[in-house]
């Protein structure tokens, strides 16, 4: 096993190998009695890293999907120390080919289950997953660099183990551990970050004053102080903050914090609060029974819990959310995306919403923004403001960094005695290129029509392509032979 996790005060990373041991528990019956050995080798000063998996609860209680075959419910290796690990440069790229995810009248007809299930009593709070998935190839350690440089969150995790690499961003609190103090930070509360800082500010007011995702939120804490008062003191569970926004390269979260005073073990710890009630509503047994009937599928350790237990008694474990499993046997990647559904929940917006979560896997492709613009002397750059104007919404969007002011003084030393293409290229970093070609005169006319349809600006690139293998194009072949090109809005 191979781990790169941060350090313990989150200023620099540590990379763990050659674990003493690996503690792999294959069963959920036998789950309580490896986290039992897992505390033990904790209690003796060692570091366990590593992850259960969402099937990791008794079956007897819950009603779930059972893990796929030759995977562990839960690993941890057991480690002596780490060493101070540094992002260099990587000799080979990784890449993860285009995501596919279950289409969005798969989506509405298990939200429409949910929907009945809430009518119906049987919860009032349900967390519906799907997943995107697609072809891995290249180093999977080099996805982690380009992640960990696009959104730094503090459960961020590497894990190699055997055929499964896991890749987690994820920015939520399961449970942390010091001395006898629980503290745990559930997340409930999503809205994607703007294009301009208007807009962005707006969306987090938007959250911050929603009356809806802060009755949501607050199931949520009720559950986990419920869950922690079946194993802490009497009297010492307190809820610490409530709906705090934190924001994210890609989304801002509201997030609450309840803490408690315990002594109990390790497995009696994860027997009262596992998996974290954020990831499956509310009632929680209610919950998963509904989801196990209608996911049909296993999680995996998406939405599991991922991290580290000990030296000692501290506890250190994320929600594995924003997480990313490879399997390098069959090179396949799978990301986990869902949301919180209650009775008034609408179906597009529950939708939008998991797709803004799986935004951070832009993050590992590896490309260039792209403006184009026409220079003609002597006036220059036609339409500056608006190319200038496209580009930044570009940048905010997907959190590439851009000078501004570098950008237009770049623009305005332009200088060509002919009509020219300026070809302007922007990387994540902020570094901009300015390429000129002498601009053809055109010898024919080109005809251009408008799509009766406009495409969903949520999907990934390549869209034309992509979207006409999904759904029939707005133009009929008839029509598309009288024209060149088709233009379509987003």
């Amino acid at each position: 096993m191979k781990v790169i996790k941060r350090n313990a005060t989150r200023t620099g990373w540590l990379l763990y190998r050659h674990p003493k041991e690996v503690i792999e528990i294959a069963t959920i019956d036998t789950l309580s009695k490896g986290l039992d050995i897992i505390e033990a080798r904790a209690t003796e000063g060692f570091t366990c890293l590593g992850y259960v998996r969402y099937q990791g609860i008794a079956s007897d209680k819950h009603d779930v999907t059972p893990p796929l075959e030759a995977q562990p419910i839960a690993a941890f290796g057991v480690f002596s120390h780490g060493s101070p690990y540094s992002f260099s440069p990587a000799q080979e790229d990784g890449f993860l080919g285009e995501g596919r995810y279950n289409s969005y009248e798969d989506y509405a007809t298990q939200f429409a289950h949910v929907k009945s299930a809430l009518a119906a009593g049987e919860a009032y709070q349900i967390n519906l997953t799907h997943e995107l998935s697609g072809d891995f190839w290249g180093a999977p350690q080099a996805i982690f660099s380009k992640l960990v440089e696009a959104q730094p969150t503090p459960h961020a995790m590497y894990l190699e183990h055997n055929d499964l690499i896991v890749i987690s961003m994820s920015p939520e609190t399961y449970l942390t551990r010091r001395g006898d103090e629980l503290q745990m930070k559930p997340m409930k509360g999503t809205r994607a970050r703007g294009v301009t800082a208007a807009q962005d500010e707006s969306l987090r007011l938007d959250l911050a004053n929603s009356m809806k995702d802060q009755a949501e939120n607050l199931m949520i804490v009720d559950m986990v102080r419920n869950d922690l008062g079946r194993i802490s003191s009497p009297g010492s569970v307190s809820t610490e903050a409530l709906f705090e926004i934190s924001p994210y390269p890609t989304v801002w979260q509201m997030t609450s914090t309840v803490t408690s005073k315990t002594d109990a073990s390790l497995s009696d710890i994860f027997e009262a609060t596992f998996p974290c009630a954020s990831i499956t509503g509310a009632p929680k047994i209610a919950a998963m029974n509904v989801i196990g009937a209608l996911e049909r599928r296993d999680r995996g350790v998406y939405t599991g819990a991922l991290g580290q237990i000990g030296p000692g008694t501290n506890i250190d474990l994320g929600v594995a959310i924003r997480t990313l499993e490879i399997d390098c046997q069959r090179q396949r990647w799978r990301y986990g995306v869902g949301s919180g559904i209650v009775w008034d929940s609408q179906v597009e917006d529950e939708w939008a919403e998991t797709l803004d979560k799986a935004k951070l896997l832009q993050a590992a492709q590896d490309f260039q923004l792209i403006e184009t613009c026409r220079f003609t002397p002597p006036a220059g750059v036609e339409r500056l403001s608006l190319h200038v104007e496209r580009l930044s919404r570009s940048a905010a969007a997907l959190g590439f960094k851009l000078d501004i002011d570098a950008l237009q003084t770049e623009l305005g030393l332009v200088q060509s005695d002919h009509p020219s293409r300026i070809r302007v290229t922007l990387s994540r970093h902020g570094n901009l290129n300015i390429a000129i070609a002498p601009l053809p005169p055109a010898t024919e006319s080109i005809r251009l029509s408008l799509a009766k349809a406009p495409i969903n600006s949520r999907h990934a690139t390549k869209r034309l392509i992509a979207d006409a293998t999904k759904k029939p194009n707005p133009l009929s072949r008839a029509q598309m032979t009288s024209f060149c090109s088709t233009s379509k809005a987003n």
